[in-house]
């Protein structure tokens, strides 16, 4: 979780994910959570992660009314 955080290791993960990704269980999946890069030029994860994985995003909505109730969604009664 949080990858973008821990630069250094994502090379040494990648290795271990390219080392079993033959010998695992077909249903084996490992979820990786990272926040966007600032530039495009600023990219850490490594390709073959990016490569060999199904990424999923989730953007705030855009908007007034959108964002009007994303904050009265904090608040309870």
């Amino acid at each position: 979780q949080n990858i973008h955080l821990v630069a250094k290791w994502l090379s040494s993960l990648e290795k271990k994910l390219e080392q079993h990704s033959e010998s695992s269980h077909q249903d084996f999946r490992v979820f990786i959570s990272a926040e966007p890069a600032p530039s495009p030029d600023s990219h850490i994860i490594p390709q073959g992660i990016l490569e060999n994985s199904i990424k999923i995003t989730n953007e705030a909505p855009t908007g007034m009314h959108a964002n009007l109730h994303k904050a009265l969604d904090n608040f309870t009664q």
